[in-house]
C-alpha cells in the first residue's frame, strides 16, 4: 500500500507475513518492518516515524475475519461476492455453471488463495489468479 494522505496509518496482520516500508524523501534506502501474525506497525505522519507496535496496543478485529466465513448450504455466487468484498478482488465465473453449487465449509483463518483452491476443488472448478482478478472455470456441480 502506498499512502499519500496526511493521516496516521496502522497496518495489522491477521495471518501471513507483510513487509511495511517507508521511503524517506531524497534517501535511497528504505526503512522496513516485517510483520507476522497478530503484529502491527504504525506510521505517524507528524513525526514521520514507522514503528512496530507494542502487543498490548494492537486490537485486531478478529470477528471481521471470522464472522462471514462459515458457510452452510450457501450458493457459490454469494460466497464469491463475499470474498470479492472482503478482499477487494474481482472474481469472474459463469453463473450458469455454478448455479447448482452450494458450499458447506468453514474457511476461517485460511488465506485467500487457499479459500479459492478449496472451493474449486469441492465444486469441480479450476481457477487462475492475475493480480486482483480471479477467473473461475469448469463444469461446476452436478445436479443430484
Amino acid at each position: 500500500m502506498t499512502a499519500y494522505s496526511q493521516q496516521d496509518i496502522t497496518v495489522a496482520v491477521n495471518t501471513g507475513e507483510v513487509s511495511v516500508s517507508r521511503q524517506q524523501h531524497g534517501a535511497t534506502a528504505r526503512e522496513m518492518i516485517v510483520l507476522t501474525e497478530n503484529e502491527a506497525a504504525s506510521f505517524t505522519h507528524q513525526t514521520q516515524e514507522l514503528t512496530k507496535m507494542d502487543p498490548e496496543e494492537i486490537t485486531l478485529n478478529q470477528d471481521f475475519y471470522k464472522a462471514d466465513f462459515h458457510f452452510e448450504n450457501r450458493p457459490l455466487s454469494q460466497v464469491f461476492e463475499l470474498i470479492e468484498n472482503r478482499y477487494g478482488v474481482d472474481i469472474s465465473y459463469n453463473e450458469t455453471k455454478i448455479e447448482q453449487c452450494m458450499l458447506n465449509a468453514s474457511l476461517v483463518g485460511i488465506p485467500l488463495e487457499d479459500k479459492i483452491r478449496l472451493i474449486c476443488k469441492t465444486s469441480n472448478l479450476s481457477y487462475t489468479i492475475n493480480r486482483d482478478k480471479i477467473v473461475i472455470k469448469g463444469e461446476g456441480c452436478e445436479i443430484l
